[in-house]
């Protein structure tokens, strides 16, 4: 049987703690896109991570929970049809550590 297509993927790295008009990461979804890699850069060391995304009208949009970290960073994959045009925010949580992520879709 033929193997599954490889998922096109838009990837952004995240950086903590960026605020509304500093140079908040964008990705540009191409019309082939399927899903958005997240590469989060994290400030601690938690055994597990839960993650939340939201679009700018407050609407959850993405839940991830039980995320372990590779090397200091998350990588989380988000299905286009989640996102839609304009900002997000992801909100990383553990015992240890909150800290929000801003990045835009275009």
């Amino acid at each position: 049987a033929p193997s599954a297509p490889a998922l096109q993927l838009a990837t952004v790295t995240l950086f903590p703690g960026l605020t509304r008009g500093d140079d908040t990461p964008v990705v540009s979804l191409a019309q082939k896109t399927d899903a958005v890699r997240l590469e989060v850069l994290l400030e601690a060391e938690a055994p597990r991570y839960e993650a939340t995304l939201h679009s700018m009208d407050g609407a959850e949009v993405w839940k991830g929970s039980a995320l372990v970290a590779m090397k200091g960073k998350l990588l989380l994959t988000i299905p286009r049809e989640r996102l839609q045009n304009g900002e997000h925010l992801l909100t990383v949580t553990a015992s240890n550590y909150i800290a929000d992520y801003a990045f835009e879709v275009r």
